[in-house]
């Protein structure tokens, strides 16, 4: 004879409650299996095509849902490719953005034109100005991503960034501005951009005319110091090309340069000294 037991859940504890805890862990089985790959970048206006190989298992495609911006979308991932429709979303040229492709364990989706969500150096300049007090204007449209503008002035003998200023990438018509230090003289300007596939847009130039004496320099071998007559940017160079102090003021500290012969690039001038 045989004896079959039927077990039956402890009567302090409602079948229930036992079937929401199975479900429970089998849900939380489920979430140590799943995996997330996160993007972010910038809408550039181009959709995003992934390829999506056969989970490990063998059993469905390896990823099964694609948020964009927190919401899930409509896109077909039931196949070995697909497209992730970003146009569909209405979505602003130069928008932030951050993608998530959720997926199973043991397999990860591949996105094959990742460079569609990385900001491209591209602005429609429509006026760049300076006016006698150094300030510095520039109104722009048509921002292709959220990215800095190198601010430059034309002496030494080529252009040098005086300062930077950081885009946020807007359609519409933007104006930002600065302030940067006028050498006498003749003051070139201009603004560029560049992105990280090393592609540059510059705007035209901007000039002012500063009627002013030239700034000279003195360096006092006791303090260790180079003295300008008035505020200014400067570069100290040493024999092997190597820029060893660089900025703006109108005295430098040499105490930690060692000694030696060294090119000074300041004001609209150039000069040799020694540190003895």
């Amino acid at each position: 004879m045989v004896m079959i037991q039927i077990s039956t859940p402890h009567p302090r504890i409602p079948v229930s409650v036992l079937a929401l805890g199975i479900f429970f862990s089998l849900f939380s089985s489920h979430i140590a299996r799943a995996q997330q790959l996160e993007l972010s970048g910038i809408y550039q206006g181009e959709d995003l095509y992934v390829v999506n190989e056969v989970g490990d298992d063998g059993v469905g495609f390896c990823c099964y849902e694609v948020r964009v911006n927190g919401m899930v979308t409509t896109d077909e991932v039931n196949s070995h490719a697909f497209e992730i429709d970003l146009d569909a979303l209405d979505l602003e040229i130069g928008r932030n953005i951050i993608v998530q492709l959720a997926h199973r364990q043991g397999c990860r989706p591949r996105i094959l034109n990742m460079d569609a969500m990385r900001p491209e150096a591209n602005f429609n300049l429509q006026s760049i100005i300076v006016d006698d007090k150094g300030k510095l204007a520039w109104k722009v449209s048509n921002e292709a991503g959220a990215l800095p503008y190198s601010v430059q002035q034309y002496k030494w003998g080529r252009w040098v960034e005086v300062d930077r200023v950081y885009g946020i990438g807007m359609e519409e018509m933007y104006i930002y501005s600065t302030q940067v230090r006028h050498i006498p003289g003749l003051n070139r300007y201009r603004v560029v951009q560049t992105d990280l596939d090393g592609g540059r847009v510059e705007s035209r130039e901007t000039s002012f005319i500063r009627e002013a004496e030239a700034v000279t320099f003195a360096y006092e071998r006791k303090s260790q110091e180079l003295r300008f007559s008035e505020m200014t940017h400067f570069e100290v160079i040493d024999a092997y090309g190597t820029t060893v102090v660089r900025g703006e003021n109108n005295i430098i500290d040499l105490r930690l340069v060692p000694k030696g012969t060294y090119f000074l690039n300041y004001g609209n001038q150039n000069a040799e000294f020694k540190k003895r």
